[in-house]
């Protein structure tokens, strides 16, 4: 698998195409001893889209995981504020999920962070996606704050809680 440069519009094609998932179960929240505790709940199964909000990534530099010469994943990184690299997006194509895709672009992420001279890596996702936020764990993401109320003003979104992961460079 390859990771290269990605333009901005065959990274918005890409998004509009894939930007789907099943939401099976969902995480409910609570803070004891100064952790977070991640409690799953299974849910009535249904679709999740993300909004494509792409083009409003100003910054970001977009990339392309290939399988030879099919577009498997993109991710799009961006220098935050805080000295971190902003992880704005990272989907895996259907067919390709669950094939280590998303460890690729995971690691190239932390890499390119490293390479830009930044501290680590900072995302957000929603409460709704289970499977990505196992994912973050397992590649040494620790869940550092969540929002109830962000989301609160389009009712389709309401229900979610936004979920920020980091990652630090220890080799820093």
């Amino acid at each position: 698998m390859r990771i290269l440069p990605l333009d901005a519009r065959q990274a918005q094609a890409f998004d509009a195409a894939e930007n789907e998932f099943e939401v099976r179960e969902v995480y409910d929240l609570g803070f004891e001893q100064g952790d977070w505790l991640l409690r799953v709940r299974a849910v009535e199964p249904y679709l999740k889209r993300y909004i494509g909000d792409l083009e409003d990534m100003d910054g970001a530099q977009y990339f392309a995981a290939r399988e030879g010469d099919e577009l498997v994943g993109m991710l799009a990184l961006s220098d935050a504020w805080n000295d971190l690299a902003s992880l704005d997006q990272l989907l895996v194509a259907r067919a390709w999920r669950g094939r280590g895709v998303a460890t690729a672009l995971l690691d190239f992420a932390k890499a390119w962070a490293r390479q830009s001279g930044l501290a680590g890596v900072r995302l957000e996702t929603q409460s709704t996606n289970v499977p990505a936020c196992r994912l973050y764990q397992r590649h040494g993401f620790v869940l550092g704050g969540a929002d109830r109320l962000v989301y609160r003003a389009d009712p389709a979104l309401a229900h979610e809680v936004a979920l920020y992961w980091y990652w630090f460079d220890t080799r820093a």
